[in-house]
């Protein structure tokens, strides 16, 4: 026996797909129609976007900020490094001249005058000393002499090592500073960056031109665009689904 029934030919749901553009613009070429099979990233409708340009700027700003805090970090970095090297070099008593000048090779600011003063006076103190000890061995001078020229000496290297002890400490508290300066700037980049990708835009690519892509294979039901519209982020413009399995949705009467 034959039953008749109404009802309906409808989509699987999850196979449905409802797509908007996610950023706004005016549509400058539409190139899918109602009924037009597409293929999974093919390209339906192209927009001109001030709003993708603004991303892709803030993209490439947020990375400029980030390479700049990686080299901010990094100098402080070699800084306390070079730091570190010159007063284990003082405390065994090693020639610390090259790492002085490691040092201040560095941009330093104002610390450059403070740091090279200090410098000045150890070396001088130490050859004054150094002096008196060849005098000694000739007996050119006395004991006393020695004694006072030693004690300038480390009276001077004590000076020189605690301006740069108070410098590392200085440059120690602005290396955690630019640390966390250098994370919250990767941090933006990478949402910057993310939000391109979402987009399914290259973020290193530029202009305002946004092509809207379908999200999957499928057959377009619905298709509310045309050229010269201005679409919102949230617009929706096409409804496709793919038409390879289907429900067939009816009224069923009880007594049936």
């Amino acid at each position: 026996s034959e039953l008749r029934l109404p009802g309906k030919i409808a989509a699987v749901q999850d196979q449905l797909g409802h797509l908007s553009p996610r950023v706004s613009g005016v549509v400058t070429a539409v190139y899918k129609h109602l009924g037009d099979t597409v293929k999974k990233g093919e390209v339906l409708a192209t927009l001109n976007s001030p709003e993708l340009g603004a991303l892709r700027l803030k993209y490439k700003q947020a990375q400029q900020l980030y390479t700049q805090a990686q080299r901010r970090y990094q100098l402080e970095k070699q800084w306390v490094s070079n730091s570190e090297v010159l007063i284990n070099s003082l405390a065994q008593n090693r020639t610390i001249t090259p790492h002085h000048q490691r040092l201040t090779q560095q941009a330093m600011g104002n610390e450059r005058s403070q740091l090279t003063q200090a410098y000045t006076r150890y070396q001088v103190a130490l050859r004054a000393y150094e002096r008196e000890l060849n005098l000694l061995k000739s007996q050119a001078t006395t004991e006393v002499d020695v004694q006072q020229a030693e004690k300038q000496k480390a009276d001077a290297q004590a000076d020189y090592q605690g301006t740069v002890e108070t410098l590392l400490q200085n440059h120690q508290l602005s290396l955690m500073t630019q640390e966390q300066a250098q994370l919250e700037a990767k941090t933006q980049w990478e949402i910057a960056r993310q939000t391109l990708t979402t987009l399914e835009v290259s973020p290193e690519s530029s202009g305002t031109q946004y092509n809207l892509r379908s999200p999957m294979d499928g057959t377009l039901l619905e298709k509310h665009i045309a050229m010269g519209e201005s679409l919102s982020a949230e617009a929706r413009v096409f409804t496709l689904a793919n038409l390879g399995a289907v429900w067939a949705e009816m009224m069923i009467p009880e007594h049936n």
